[in-house]
């Protein structure tokens, strides 16, 4: 019980100095926009305007470059994981297909081994959580329940659903 209202206190207190320090940001903006528009008011018009734009292309080039390099960050990431995941997936499908021994004519095929199945399955689970699209490394086998099956496969980049 003690833990409980401990953990409510605790968060009551985040949520309060959280909401103080959301307050004293707000405040100083508040503060230098009035303080910079003394000082703009002061001014020519001529002089005035000059800065403004000063500011408006500085603060633009700077987002721009920013935002570049967030874009171009994200994109290698994005191929690095793709090259994971296709590695992944290549191993998952040839032991897979091994294990189903495709290769032979159908009256050759025995019954796939399921204890060397179930190793496979085992090993390639640490890999596929680590490296597949989010949403498909959820954990259960489903049973009947289609909301807890594991998709294994997916496209590139998208959620399994």
């Amino acid at each position: 019980m003690r833990k409980k209202s401990r953990s409510r206190r605790t968060t009551s207190f985040s949520v309060v100095a959280a909401l103080l320090a959301l307050a004293l940001v707000g405040l100083l903006f508040a503060v230098l926009v009035w303080g910079a528009w003394e000082a703009l008011s002061v001014l020519t018009v001529e002089v005035s305007a000059t800065l403004v734009t000063a500011f408006a292309t500085v603060f633009a080039a700077t987002v721009a470059v920013v935002l570049g390099r967030y874009f171009e960050r994200k994109r290698e990431i994005e191929n690095k994981q793709r090259e994971k995941w296709a590695a992944v997936y290549d191993e998952f499908i040839a032991e897979f297909l091994g294990t189903m021994e495709l290769d032979k004519k159908k009256d050759e095929r025995g019954a796939p081994d399921e204890g060397a199945l179930i190793k496979f399955i085992a090993k390639f689970s640490s890999k596929f959580m680590s490296w597949g699209p989010q949403g498909c490394s959820r954990l259960g086998w489903g049973f009947g329940r289609p909301e807890k099956r594991i998709t294994l496969i997916a496209p590139f980049g998208k959620e399994c659903q």
